[in-house]
């Protein structure tokens, strides 16, 4: 049996962080920094969830939660489905 995948897919964002690096060859170090967070769906496009510099995410879809990490700012908390987030944990 095969399955059509695609209704899946397209029924929910997928979400992604771009990144550049810089490497420094003599001082054999490389800086890694995000340009952001962003969501695709299929219904409308790409869209910026955050431009800060995130560190990483996490996604919780039964309760439409998306969790990431702004380097310097802290751990926010974004409602997938109204499209809004709050800083829930302020770094230090």
């Amino acid at each position: 049996d095969t399955r059509d995948w695609s209704s899946d897919v397209c029924s929910s964002d997928l979400f992604f962080i771009v990144q550049e690096s810089e490497n420094f060859m003599d001082k054999n170090k490389m800086q890694v920094r995000s340009r952001g967070l962003y969501s695709y769906s299929h219904d409308n496009g790409v869209n910026v969830v955050s431009e800060n510099n995130i560190n990483d995410y996490y996604i919780l879809p039964d309760e439409q939660k998306l969790y990431y990490y702004v380097t310097g700012e802290g751990l926010y908390v974004s409602d997938i489905s109204s499209e809004t987030s709050q800083n829930i944990y302020a770094s230090t």
